[in-house]
């Protein structure tokens, strides 16, 4: 995972591990004096020169791999004090590896502190790009219109959690004069983290929906969550907010900033779109014809926010269009490739907005031979898990599939009305029948969608169904 990547930024992150304990506000127990170059929480990786940062996680304590840390040369370990009144060993045996020990009350907190400490001494202009679907692109597309007006740096993979956002936050160097950063939250409090870290200078927000509403409880409660990446603004600020979205005008309340609205009826001089199907879009601003590679109208609001953070920075229109040119689609997100089959990758993530905005995207591409839909479950949606797999039935079985697979423990509850559409449609638990299932029916020339949260790992198919990849 990408929130476990060591991080790398410049020459040094702390110049040593004193500097380091001020940094965290903790105790440096066995002292040193090596440069502290880079930032890391996994010991499998490259430790050498690094903070190594004990997090305590559901299923694995950080703490247990300290000493795995200082034996791959890391220049400090960041422990907590009581882990480390309960292993006093545990001194002993990373002293003697000669790795710093600095301690702290809680080691998820004493990162966040380092992180801010760093980013102090870096003047970039921040960026935050946060909602319940289309982050990811909305940050590329603003990245890429930033990019060609000054050095910029943006935020890689999924590095916009907790743990990602400030280890993001390393990568940072002098040269860069934006910065742009996704903010991710699955959980109520997370952004008041999140934005602690990051104090952004400008936050976009893509839109209000149902991502991860299992631990909101409901989209009021998204939205409350969502909106506190501008808590800490102070007036000096930038507030990007999309126009037609419902909770448009609850999001704009009583925030401290200049607020930029955009979508496609608000952007100046925006005259609208043609969808070129799977090849994209084209818009047309002050004008000017703009080719957005990233199929799915819902994308074109996408490049309208990145459209705005530009001109509130000064880009200039030639800058902006060549920015929003550049951008491709991302690994799962839209993502199509041409092989046997023309297949639409969009398994990164999915709740019932991103499986209607697929669906419309695979039902309005122009494709001569037969369409294969398969859709898997939708993951954290708490209550509304059993109403929303209802719905992806009934919006399904109104496309243009001609013949739909739906797979995942949340469909299993739909079973009969999964069999009334008839042989056209089918229910399966188990992934080695959907591997099965899609080498029997696929045999060239169908349009194939992927469709389904993380949780189900839709990405497998494309490792055990050949006849899925590229060029094949």
């Amino acid at each position: 995972m990408a929130d476990e990547a060591a991080v790398r930024a410049g020459d040094r992150i702390f110049s040593s591990p004193q500097e380091l304990a001020i940094a965290v506000a903790g105790t440096l127990v066995c002292p040193g004096d090596r440069v502290c170059k880079r930032v890391v929480i996994d010991s499998r990786l490259d430790c050498r020169d690094a903070v190594f940062f004990a997090l305590r996680g559901e299923n694995v304590d950080g703490h247990s791999f300290a000493l795995e840390a200082a034996e791959k040369n890391a220049a400090a370990v960041v422990l907590t004090r009581a882990y480390l009144e309960e292993h006093p060993e545990s001194v002993r045996a990373i002293s003697n590896a000669a790795c710093a020990i600095v301690t702290v009350d809680e080691t998820l907190a004493a990162l966040h502190r380092a992180a801010v400490a760093y980013r102090r001494s870096h003047d970039a202009t921040r960026i935050g790009v946060t909602g319940s679907n289309g982050k990811t692109t909305t940050k590329e597309l603003v990245a890429a219109v930033l990019g060609t007006s000054g050095t910029t740096y943006y935020s890689r993979g999924n590095l916009n959690s907790e743990t990602g956002l400030p280890l993001s936050v390393f990568e940072l160097k002098a040269e860069h004069q934006y910065a742009v950063f996704e903010m991710g939250i699955s959980k109520p409090g997370e952004m008041d983290q999140l934005v602690s870290v990051l104090e952004p200078d400008a936050a976009v927000i893509t839109n209000i929906g149902s991502a991860h509403i299992e631990f909101f409880g409901d989209r009021d409660t998204i939205a409350r969550e969502k909106k506190m990446v501008f808590s800490r603004f102070t007036g000096a600020q930038v507030a990007f907010i999309p126009a037609a979205d419902r909770y448009s005008a609850f999001l704009t309340e009583r925030v401290d900033a200049r607020v930029v609205y955009y979508g496609p009826d608000v952007t100046p001089e925006f005259r609208g779109f043609t969808s070129l199907g799977l090849r994209g879009s084209e818009l047309v601003w002050r004008g000017r014809t703009i080719r957005l590679s990233i199929p799915g109208d819902h994308n074109v609001s996408n490049a309208l926010a990145a459209i705005a953070v530009g001109l509130e920075f000064g880009v200039s229109e030639d800058e902006i269009v060549a920015g929003i040119e550049s951008v491709r689609s991302l690994f799962g997100r839209s993502e199509v490739v041409h092989g046997r089959v023309t297949c639409i990758r969009d398994y990164y993530n999915a709740n019932p907005e991103s499986l209607d905005a697929v669906l419309t995207l695979a039902d309005a591409a122009e494709h001569a031979g037969p369409r294969v839909y398969v859709i898997g479950a939708m993951k954290e949606l708490g209550a509304e898990s059993h109403r929303a797999h209802a719905d992806a039935v009934r919006r399904t079985a109104a496309s243009r599939a001609d013949r739909i697979v739906f797979f995942g423990d949340e469909f299993k509850p739909h079973r009969e009305a999964i069999a009334e559409l008839g042989r056209r449609a089918r229910y399966l638990g188990a992934f080695d029948e959907l591997v099965e299932t899609l080498e029997a029916v696929l045999t060239g020339g169908e349009l194939v969608l992927l469709k389904g949260s993380r949780g189900v790992a839709l990405e497998r198919l494309v490792e055990q169904v050949p006849i899925l990849r590229a060029n094949n």
